[in-house]
């Protein structure tokens, strides 16, 4: 219902753009293009946390899901000059929805990234542990001041001006729909977020 009228202004955006009397307006429509692209994203955003949200789930290996977003996670560090390490089980075959889990690891990471200096390591691992899937990331931060510790997962909380601060209640709703649980331990020498998945392929 909201995707709907924002795809009529943006038709109305690219016929008015593709008129030369018009072209000496072409930074507005872009900014406007622009701001549609951020609502829409934002959309997204807020159907991720949405109650009910059916998922698409699939035999998938965890490793594999943390390999096909490694090569975006690496770029994005190589622009901050940071490391994305990865120390990952041999197999962890599971029932999730790819797309999700690597909206959750995209997310997790690029928060470890934002959190680090320059020249520090992220690490992604995977292991078994108690008949969990464990899925971790670290960072190499000063760890979460504890004014904001008593407010994670709270939607709209975030320490960074140009982020929804959606993040981590994305997160958690990807956590719950695949039947799983975050955690974190956080000090002076980083931060590890804990995602413990039920092992359900022995």
């Amino acid at each position: 219902e909201i995707r709907n009228p924002l795809t009529v202004i943006s038709g109305y955006i690219q016929l008015l753009s593709s008129k030369d009397e018009l072209s000496h307006l072409k930074d507005y429509f872009t900014a406007m293009e622009e701001a549609i692209k951020q609502t829409d994203n934002l959309i997204d955003d807020f159907l991720s946390i949405a109650q009910g949200k059916r998922v698409q789930l699939a035999l998938v290996d965890l490793n594999q899901v943390v390999l096909e977003v490694l090569p975006v996670l690496e770029a994005k560090a190589r622009v901050i000059n940071c490391q994305v390490k990865t120390d990952l089980a041999k197999d962890i075959p599971m029932l999730i929805d790819t797309k999700e889990i690597k909206q959750l690891v995209m997310i997790m990471a690029e928060n470890g990234l934002e959190a680090m200096p320059k020249g520090w390591v992220l690490t992604i691992r995977t292991y078994v542990e108690n008949r969990k899937a464990v899925l971790a990331i670290c960072d190499e931060g000063e760890g979460i001041p504890p004014e904001v510790i008593t407010r994670l997962g709270t939607p709209f909380l975030s320490t960074k001006e140009d982020r929804s601060g959606l993040g981590l209640a994305i997160c958690q709703g990807i956590a719950a729909r695949h039947e799983a649980s975050i955690f974190f331990e956080t000090g002076k020498q980083g931060t590890t977020f804990y995602i413990n998945f039920p092992l359900q392929i022995s």
